[in-house]
């Protein structure tokens, strides 16, 4: 989906690594409130960067877990631009 095409080019990257700048600003905020005991959404709306610098309708899913018993964050980034596309065919507004 992004255009990567092996694992080593991939290791090291964050999420925000994958997302358009207004993206990241959205993820980071959400970050900073659940990390004060706010409550945030649970996913996002917004716009991911593939490797070649262009980029695609997603939508964000972040949130905290247990990773070798650390916390960590996990973040998973879905391709929406079909569903765009049926929304704006059937006159559905989207943000």
């Amino acid at each position: 989906m992004f255009g990567y095409e092996s694992d080593k080019e991939v290791i090291g990257l964050t999420i925000t690594d994958y997302l358009a700048s207004q993206s990241r600003t959205l993820v980071r905020n959400g970050a900073f409130v659940r990390e004060r005991g706010e409550r945030v959404l649970e996913s996002y709306e917004g716009t991911a960067k593939k490797k070649e610098g262009t980029f695609l309708d997603a939508e964000l899913f972040v949130g905290p877990i247990t990773f070798q018993g650390k916390l960590a964050r996990q973040a998973i980034i879905r391709d929406i631009a079909q569903r765009r596309l049926v929304d704006r065919s059937n006159g559905t507004p989207w943000t």
